[in-house]
């Protein structure tokens, strides 16, 4: 129905992960989340739209899985899971879509925003691929002059193509 009324694309989303891992093994992930993915992704794939799907948690052991299931775009890329790996791993099949812990939003000082800005543009944005955002949502702490933070310095990388 959005996608009939202009919409370019949604965000799905489902938490498939903690800290340390997958709530299941990729084996059963395969057996009880992958089906359910593929068929949330599939009305979006059949239109040629791109698929932003958010899940939190280190995801690395599925991540494979969740890209066959049609996700285009990982959005909630926490510190955990080492954006700059993920873009090694996986830059060529998938977006992703943060860059800055959503607590140093909150917590840390302009410099460690930017520094965690800094880190993303330099490791992500080569080639594409990559969307600036917090590795979950911009929460109602974060300090405003630490989101701006974040906006500045990644404008400081330009626009596409990015040759850091």
């Amino acid at each position: 129905m959005l996608l009939d009324l202009g919409v370019d694309t949604v965000c799905l989303g489902q938490d498939y992960g903690h800290n340390t891992g997958p709530f299941v093994s990729p084996k059963q992930f395969r057996h009880l989340f992958f089906p359910a993915m593929r068929a949330r992704c599939r009305p979006l794939k059949r239109r040629g739209v791109p698929v932003l799907w958010h899940s939190c948690g280190d995801n690395r052991l599925i991540l494979d899985q969740m890209i066959e299931a049609g996700m285009d775009c990982y959005q909630a890329i926490q510190p955990e899971e080492d954006i700059a790996g993920l873009k090694r791993d996986w830059g060529e099949k998938l977006t992703l879509w943060g860059g800055v812990a959503s607590h140093t939003l909150c917590m840390g000082t302009e410099e460690d925003v930017r520094r965690e800005a800094r880190h993303a543009v330099r490791h992500c944005a080569p080639s594409g691929g990559f969307i600036m955002g917090s590795s979950h949502s911009v929460m109602v702490a974060a300090k405003p002059e630490n989101f701006l933070a974040m906006v500045n310095e990644t404008q400081k990388a330009g626009r596409y193509p990015i040759a850091v």
